[in-house]
């Protein structure tokens, strides 16, 4: 029909002939290459953020490192694989070009597809193959790259200008309640916390529970160390010992007690335990009250006992009278240390440390201190009443935490006589001690007076403290694991090159080409499979004729006298290469 709408595919049916168009630059792979290209720059990118990343802060980084690896690695895998697919297509075509089997190109294509086929073939292994192959060890980047990073603590140590809340020696915190103007405090006796104010008693019962003394505003970030001055006490003690022996009475002893043996008649009072405070102010009705002569404030007497290293029984019989048994009194040896300690008040120096809006002494405790100025905002001649009050409780109360547990009977600590002391208990060892106390009372005392000096910087005037410290932060920084970078550059590595590989020779194609089945199809000849039948199974197909040599070539038939070229993969001796510029149908 004229209206016959014409097909555009059979427009240039008259004229199909097309020239044999090899070239580097006709033929180059730009998507092959290109892709590959983009593999390796992801890669790279991958190790420079595993090396930019190392040792900076976390939050110096908006997306996670670990979260950009993932992302690079997902997208170097899937350049791998378009590159590895564009390369497998020039190999395949070249290797029929140059020539090969039916066997061998057949594998070829399977292991250019498939990861199986590629196992399987690791027998004979080839280019296809391994590029394959290098394609699914490029998936193990994943993993190894999120290996490479971690996240760790470091510290970081510098030194800093610290502005510490801590008042010394102008303050409107009050130690002493206010007391009743018609009482006399210089006459009455000091009754348990009677004089403390309601501010000291918050300061000393977080003493007593051994809160964290705490520091709001000092502009620490981290751990602070340094030298703060504060208020406490300096002083010393004076002591003397003496040796003592105990007696007691014999352990089966009855109600018809025997009269004491003369040699320790008259013998002191038991003492294993005693601490006095001496409240300076009740010397004021002794003397002159306008013109008082105190002793330095805080003055407290302490006795204890420390048994001998052996225990020594005197087991000698010793008679009473005519008709009664013989009686054995027991003696326990030692020594009895006393000490007299007076301390005044001033402004020390001390190590702390500042840490999560806290202030500690290093070492858990107050080493030696230095006096930097005798004035504070309390009495500078004799400590409030609520310091008394305070101190004299607290250090009764420490009394029963210094007692070494080995003796078998209970100590009076009021100075019992040994008659009272020493009856009951049936156990004849004496080896009961006391450790010396002095250490921690001052540390006590020093204690209250530092959380004093901290908690009146809260009152007005308000007082800050410039100090030099040394400041410790722990961050948390990224840390690269550089085996496993490595590890990941060598896959990379690898697989570029032996991918780059399968590029060679990409300029003796005339053509674009593909594996399409129907590309394929087209070219192969097919009298290679002549007599095989159409419905035969492709592996027993192979099995029998996958030896056979071909060559894509052109292949040159007589029609009608007139001679017709066209491209196949035919036998190996029936083509022949085509030259470049040749016209081939």
């Amino acid at each position: 029909m004229a209206d016959q709408e014409k097909d555009p595919f059979l427009e240039d049916e008259g004229n199909t002939s097309r020239p044999w168009q090899p070239g580097f630059w006709r033929r180059f792979p730009a998507l092959g290459l290109a892709s590959l290209a983009g593999a390796v720059c992801v890669n790279a990118a991958a190790v420079a953020i595993l090396f930019v990343a190392d040792g900076q802060e976390t939050s110096s980084w908006s997306i996670s490192p670990a979260v950009l690896l993932a992302l690079l690695s997902a997208f170097g895998v899937g350049l791998f694989g378009l590159a590895q697919s564009q390369g497998a297509v020039f190999l395949w075509w070249a290797a029929s070009i140059r020539g090969s089997t039916l066997g061998d190109l057949d594998r070829n294509w399977k292991m250019g597809t498939s990861i199986w086929a590629s196992l399987i073939g690791l027998g004979r292994p080839n280019l296809v193959s391994i590029s394959r192959l290098s394609v699914a060890a490029c998936i193990a980047t994943g993993p190894l790259l999120q290996r490479a990073i971690s996240v760790t603590s470091v510290s970081f140590t510098a030194p800093t200008m610290l502005s510490v809340p801590v008042a010394t020696v102008d303050s409107t915190f009050n130690v002493t309640a206010v007391p009743d103007p018609d009482i006399d405090i210089t006459t009455i006796s000091l009754g348990l916390g009677s004089f403390v104010s309601p501010e000291l008693a918050a300061v000393i019962a977080e003493s007593q529970s051994n809160i964290p003394i705490p520091l709001r505003g000092s502009g620490c970030q981290g751990t602070c160390t340094g030298k703060l001055r504060n208020l406490g006490i300096v002083g010393d003690c004076q002591s003397s010992t003496q040796d003592v022996e105990w007696v007691r009475r014999p352990p089966n002893a009855t109600d018809r007690r025997p009269p004491l043996p003369p040699q320790i008649i008259g013998s002191n009072p038991v003492t294993l335990l005693n601490v006095t405070v001496v409240d300076q102010r009740f010397q004021l009705q002794f003397q002159d009250e306008n013109n008082p002569k105190y002793e330095t404030p805080f003055v407290f007497n302490i006795s204890y006992f420390t048994p001998a290293p052996m225990t020594r029984k005197n087991l000698t019989s010793i008679s009473t009278t005519p008709g009664v048994a013989n009686f054995f009194f027991e003696t326990c040896s030692g020594t009895l240390t006393t000490k007299r300690c007076a301390f005044d008040l001033a402004v020390v120096e001390y190590d702390v440390t500042i840490s999560n809006e806290t202030v500690a002494f290093q070492q858990g405790q107050p080493s030696e201190q230095r006096e930097v100025s005798p004035k504070t905002f309390l009495s500078p001649s004799v400590p409030d009443p609520g310091f008394i009050s305070a101190f004299d409780p607290k250090l009764q109360g420490m009394i029963g935490a210094f007692f070494v547990f080995r003796m078998w009977w209970t100590p009076i600590l009021n100075g019992a006589k040994y008659s009272q002391e020493l009856f009951t208990i049936e156990q004849p060892n004496c080896t009961k001690g006391v450790v010396d106390p002095t250490d921690a009372i001052v540390s006590s005392m020093t204690d209250i007076l530092f959380r004093t000096g901290i908690s009146a910087a809260t009152f007005p005037p308000y007082q800050n403290q410039e100090i030099e410290a040394v400041q410790v932060t722990q961050t948390l920084v990224f840390e690269t694991n550089y085996l496993f970078l490595y590890i990941t550059a060598a896959i990379a590595v690898c697989a570029t090159i032996v991918i780059g590989t399968t590029f060679h020779g990409f300029w003796r194609l005339g053509r674009w080409m593909t594996l399409s089945p129907i590309e394929t199809a087209r070219a192969i000849d097919p009298s290679l499979f002549q007599g095989s039948g159409t419905n035969t199974d492709i592996a027993k197909l192979i099995q029998s004729r996958g030896y056979q040599e071909v060559q894509y070539g052109i292949c040159e038939e007589d029609r009608d006298g007139v001679v017709r070229k066209r491209l196949s993969i035919a036998p190996a001796g029936l083509v022949r290469r085509p030259i470049p510029g040749e016209v081939i149908e």
